[in-house]
């Protein structure tokens, strides 16, 4: 009998325990510019990478986090938008 590593379920979604694995290859792969099938082994899948990554830009979650990240760090002070 195996553990249930599925974690519970918030807001009627259940948590996926893979996704800082997931992320970390999407990393890998916009850092070392690789092919998605060579994204390290321990890090999932590369087809369900790949098919998380394709959603989540049809979705404009990177364009999100990136706006976010702008915002933020421009309220600090901590970068020139005025450039």
């Amino acid at each position: 009998m195996g553990t249930d590593r599925a974690a519970p379920a918030v807001g009627g979604v259940r948590a996926d325990p893979d996704l800082r694995n997931q992320c970390n290859a999407m990393m890998w792969r916009f850092r070392t510019g690789g092919p998605w099938r060579d994204v390290p082994a321990e890090d999932g899948n590369w087809s369900t990478i790949y098919d998380r990554f394709r959603a989540w830009a049809r979705q404009a979650v990177f364009e999100t986090v990136m706006n976010a990240m702008i915002a933020e760090t421009g309220a600090r002070g901590d970068v020139d938008l005025d450039r």
